[in-house]
């Protein structure tokens, strides 16, 4: 199963302004080995935190990157676009996650482990519970809800749902159904 790199900052005002600023970080990221495909937006709550998403065929291959004679140029890319630090996370998604991320709109949420409760609780609830109600709502591409831990940090998970549109998506969260 591949493993996705979700990564994402404030954007800098030359990157809000214009998606083009960051495709020298995408041509370079994208000649590594074990990239299998990259992809990028923002989010829409704010218009001012990019998501990027790379899925590469094993955590390993990124890791090849990082030792690459060229990484440190990354940064140098990557300077314009932020105006904050980036915050990355590896997950292994349960299932495979592509028909999440190649729908027109992609939820991205985050789930923290509580105290007291443990990662056998939070995959009960996912799978049993909120995955089958997700994938039954209204709206959502056909199995594009997928979730696991991140390798960074055990505790906390990433939940992908694909949805048709985002005001299909809008509809669907103040509706009774999705309660």
């Amino acid at each position: 199963m591949p493993v996705y790199e979700v990564f994402f900052f404030p954007a800098s005002e030359l990157m809000q302004k214009n998606n083009d600023a960051l495709l020298p970080v995408i041509d370079h990221v994208s000649r590594a080995d074990g990239v299998l495909e990259v992809r990028y937006g923002f989010a829409e709550e704010d218009k001012t935190t990019l998501y990027c998403v790379i899925k590469w065929e094993t955590i390993d291959h990124h890791k090849a990157m990082m030792q690459r004679a060229d990484y440190p140029d990354l940064f140098v890319k990557l300077k314009p676009v932020m105006a904050g630090t980036p915050q990355l996370f590896h997950i292994e998604f349960e299932n495979d996650a592509t028909s999440a991320f190649d729908a027109p709109t992609t939820e991205i949420t985050w789930i923290n482990l509580k105290e007291g409760k443990t990662k056998t609780d939070v995959r009960d609830v996912l799978n049993k519970h909120m995955g089958p109600k997700i994938m039954a709502l209204p709206g959502v591409v056909s199995g594009s809800a997928s979730w696991n831990e991140t390798v960074e940090d055990s505790n906390r998970f990433l939940l992908v749902i694909g949805w048709e549109s985002s005001k299909v998506r809008t509809i669907c969260l103040i509706s009774t159904i999705y309660c």
